[in-house]
């Protein structure tokens, strides 16, 4: 039986409202944590220099010039998102993330410069337009909800501990990125834009690097890492768009003269120079599992094969230094199947070659009891460092989970699976269902990449990552909308 015409679903209806109302709650979490962190004195302050008051000149400069026309917004979205320097951020409150004497001890900023500018966006749409639209699926409002939800319990469950609580308002970032995005991009045709949105990118790598040169000059550090990124992030997230570039240049896409070469170049150069063993192996996996999921699968299946026996053959012949010996790294790695405890059923000599192992093992042990006692809703997004020494984690330095799954169901729970589902694998299912001839629908390899690389990263946890992610899948999202109905954006 048919509906009649002219009735209302409720449907309609209930995803936005859900979106809106949870959207609207996270934009005050950073408000309530400004005010609680001042009241209870946790409240901390970098010390800026001229660094940080040269990033605050640049930003604001970029952020008036962006409001000149969407053609300029949406060139500097993905470079304000995922590369300008987070020095900026040294001007706004914050709390610490764990102790103020562990080791790398830093304080998280309740808002940062991707809020301005996001706010800057939508001031500046709110005054072009009288009615706005938010983009809602079923998924997005369950995100929305099991995140909001974990927050909510968990401030109410550890009251108590004031730290706790502000170090989960100041956590609400994702949701915030998200709506904020969700309504900027269901209101602009981004389609139109997407020369612009793809050279703000290329941008930003070459930026990255020339700012991760300087970083590492100056802090005398043996491999290159960014200010902003770290070493691992850093090469994960150029190695993604590696792959997404290499993908656009199949497609003919046409890059500004000689740019195309160079960016290969500086983007090798930065996952070798890092010393980021999994960027590597992400580029490698993410290519071929594009190759098998939506092309040829005897071509991909035969060049699998002949880079698998070419592997096999280099590491039998050639004399590698130990960190990189299978061999030699394997002889540190044991097995016991007769523990008391499933999590010491697998050991790892501390060795310099296999300290990032150690280290890495040591963590997801640490996550796997966090999830065991939080199982439904976590401690928190934001906390994972401030309760790691309670869960069997004995060394006193700032740190995350070093796995992108773990430290978000550690800090999510179970509910957790809609956001990493939504982030990372969502965009690689969508992509074969939208119609639309733009390259924008190949974001999804930016996503896919990162969910290899975050296997042994936590990379969706900086905030630049997960904003650059959320960007992807946000704008995937409204695309398989546009070629399920047809709508178009005004």
């Amino acid at each position: 039986m048919q509906a009649a015409t002219g009735s209302i679903n409720i449907n309609d209806y209930l995803k936005p409202a859900s979106v809106i109302f949870f959207g609207l709650m996270s934009l005050l979490l950073p408000l309530a944590g400004i005010a609680v962190a001042a009241l209870a004195g946790l409240t901390e302050f970098e010390k800026p220099g001229l660094i940080n008051v040269a990033s605050v000149i640049v930003f604001i400069s970029i952020t008036v010039l962006s409001l000149a026309s969407n053609k300029i917004y949406f060139f500097f979205l993905p470079f304000v998102l995922l590369a300008f320097p987070t020095a900026v951020n040294d001007f706004f409150p914050a709390v610490y993330l764990g102790s103020r004497g562990e080791i790398g001890a830093a304080a998280f900023p309740f808002i940062n410069h991707i809020d301005l500018f996001l706010v800057a966006g939508l001031v500046r749409l709110f005054w072009k337009k009288n009615t706005l639209s938010v983009h809602s699926t079923w998924l997005i409002a369950g995100v929305f909800l099991f995140f909001f939800l974990s927050s909510f319990i968990n401030i109410v469950a550890n009251a108590g501990d004031v730290h706790h609580v502000c170090l989960i308002l100041a956590g609400g970032y994702p949701l915030r990125y998200l709506f904020m995005l969700l309504i900027l991009l269901s209101n602009v045709d981004f389609r139109l834009y997407e020369k612009e949105i793809v050279t703000g990118f290329i941008v930003s790598v070459f930026f990255l690097f020339v700012e991760a040169l300087l970083n590492t000059y100056m802090t005398g550090t043996h491999f290159l890492a960014s200010g902003s990124l770290g070493a691992n992030t850093f090469a994960n997230i150029v190695s993604s768009l590696l792959v997404f570039f290499v993908y656009l240049r199949r497609l003919k896409y046409r890059f500004p003269p000689f740019i195309f070469w160079p960016l290969i170049v500086v983007s090798c150069l930065i996952i070798v120079l890092s010393e980021t063993r999994i960027a590597i192996i992400a580029a490698l996996l993410s290519f071929m599992l594009i190759q098998l999921y939506y092309y040829s699968f005897i071509r991909s299946f035969i060049v699998v094969c002949v880079v698998a026996i070419a592997g096999i053959i280099f590491v039998a012949t050639v004399d590698l230094p130990k960190r990189y010996s299978l061999k030699h790294i394997s002889s540190k790695i044991h097995f016991n199947f007769k523990a008391d405890s499933p999590l010491d059923m697998v050991t790892v000599e501390r060795s310099e070659e296999t300290n990032s192992i150690y280290s890495r093992l040591k963590l997801y042990k640490t996550s796997a009891r966090i999830i065991a006692d939080n199982p439904v809703f976590g401690t928190g997004y934001g906390t994972f460092n401030y309760v790691k020494n309670d869960y069997g984690f004995n060394e006193n330095t700032l740190i995350d989970a070093h796995n992108g799954y773990l430290n978000t169901i550690s800090q999510l729970g179970l509910t957790g699976i809609f956001f990493l589902y939504f982030i990372y694998f969502f965009p690689f299912f969508a992509f074969n269902k939208i119609l639309e001839p733009t390259v924008i629908k190949y974001f999804f390899i930016i996503n896919i990449t990162m969910s290899i690389a975050d296997i042994s990263n936590a990379g969706i946890y900086k905030y630049s990552i997960f904003a650059t992610l959320a960007f992807g899948a946000i704008m995937l999202s409204i695309l398989k909308k546009y070629s399920h109905n047809g709508s178009r954006t005004q």
